[in-house]
């Protein structure tokens, strides 16, 4: 869709059907297919995501009715002394009882039993495992929820055949450079290494790296505060190189002039103050896309994580960079204030949300503890009438006596 053909003769091509600026082939650079790469990797997350949790959620309202089930069951109360007309329904528990009011409560009890004799021929008890009737109530039908369309919708072909999977390393924080490539760049699994010296090999042993197939993006080092490195892996070829500045480093009357794109710098940028970044370094970062086969994620962002600046070494680059500060960006600093307001905002909120809950639960202490404390005094009340009651008996029972003795 992003590019079409035109008829033309040898060296009579119109370069503005190539370098205009509606044009989308030239929009098309290093920059786009990493953000579609990034955005892709994203949906599907989000999509796996949202898959999962409604395969959560049938399962625990299938956990849930089978309880309510178990409950509705067992749940009777032996009182044959019971004259309610309705008692009957709720306390028989006989099973060839013909009270019309077990009509459904029978019917139900039917729904519910397994039969799990093989040789059984009541054909009433269904022992096909795949049977779709919805009368049979089997156990495995839970099973079946948790392998839906929707599941299988979100594993493409390539990920159920053959493991392969995705994911996308994001940081606010620059690559030490040595530390990288000791503790990863030599262990990548390709033939031309370009970021190791001449004649220098991979070492030999296994690593979480080898799983990795295909691997791209954007890597910040602390070797330049301005370029912004293009990570590249594919097959059996890997390089880091200059793919230009950052923006941040880009004066803003340099920046493109529509607002589309602009908005989608933006979105690159760091406006948390408490992240890995702080904040400070507007659009660098570690955005490197991995697809690999059977991945161990967690060991492979450990490692990465174990070659980025300690925070000794990032204020050190502080320092060592002060120079070289990044001309100013006025909507920049108006999306970093927004953001700050947003947030102290949002944090307002969950302060004044936790005083009411704190509150709230303090008052119904208070009226468990009053309601105790007036149970205990109705109970020391009717002790001193049934005391006096006793007094009371013992003096008629005296008088008694004293008119037989007299």
């Amino acid at each position: 869709p992003l590019a079409r053909v035109v008829a033309c003769e040898q060296g009579k091509l119109d370069l503005d059907l190539v370098l205009h600026s509606n044009s989308h082939v030239a929009r098309l650079n290093i920059e786009g297919h990493h953000r579609g790469a990034v955005a892709a990797v994203a949906a599907a997350e989000k999509a796996a995501a949202a898959a999962k949790a409604k395969a959560d959620k049938v399962k625990d309202e299938e956990h849930h009715h089978h309880h309510h089930d178990h409950d509705h069951d067992h749940d009777h109360d032996h009182d044959h002394d019971c004259k309610d007309k309705d008692c009957h329904a709720h306390h028989c528990q006989e099973k060839d009882c013909k009270h019309a009011s077990h009509d459904h409560h029978h019917h139900h009890h039917q729904h519910q039993e397994h039969c799990h004799d093989e040789n059984c021929k009541d054909p009433s008890h269904c022992h096909n495992k795949d049977c779709q009737d919805p009368s049979h109530h089997h156990d495995h039908h839970g099973h079946s929820h948790s392998h839906s369309k929707e599941d299988n919708r979100q594993e493409t072909t390539a990920a159920a055949r053959f493991g392969i999977r995705s994911f996308v390393y994001l940081r606010r924080r620059p690559f030490h450079p040595m530390r990288l490539k000791t503790l990863v760049l030599r262990w990548l699994p390709v033939a031309l290494n370009r970021s190791l010296d001449a004649g220098e090999k991979a070492p030999e042993g296994d690593s979480p790296l080898h799983a990795v197939l295909r691997s791209k993006g954007f890597t910040w080092l602390a070797s330049s505060h301005t370029t912004a490195n293009y990570w590249s892996h594919a097959g059996g070829f890997f390089e880091i190189r200059d793919e230009g500045d950052w923006w941040s480093a880009i004066e803003e009357e340099s920046w493109p002039a529509e607002a589309d794109r602009r908005n989608t710098i933006l979105e690159d940028f760091d406006f948390d103050e408490v992240s890995g970044g702080g904040g400070e370094f507007g659009d660098r970062r570690q955005e490197i896309v991995f697809i690999g086969i059977n991945m161990d994620q967690k060991k492979i962002e450990d490692l990465m994580d174990a070659a980025l600046l300690t925070d000794v070494e990032l204020s050190a680059y502080r320092e060592r960079w002060a120079e070289e500060a990044d001309p100013e960006h006025p909507e920049v600093e108006e999306r970093k204030a927004a953001f700050a307001k947003a947030k102290a905002e949002e944090a307002e909120r969950k302060r004044k949300q936790e005083e009411e809950e704190a509150e709230k639960e303090e008052k119904e202490k208070e009226n468990i503890g009053k309601c105790c404390k007036g149970e205990g005094e109705h109970h020391h009340h009717h002790h001193h009438h049934k005391h006096d009651d006793h007094k009371h008996d013992e003096h008629e029972h005296v008088g008694e006596e004293g008119k037989e003795t007299a």
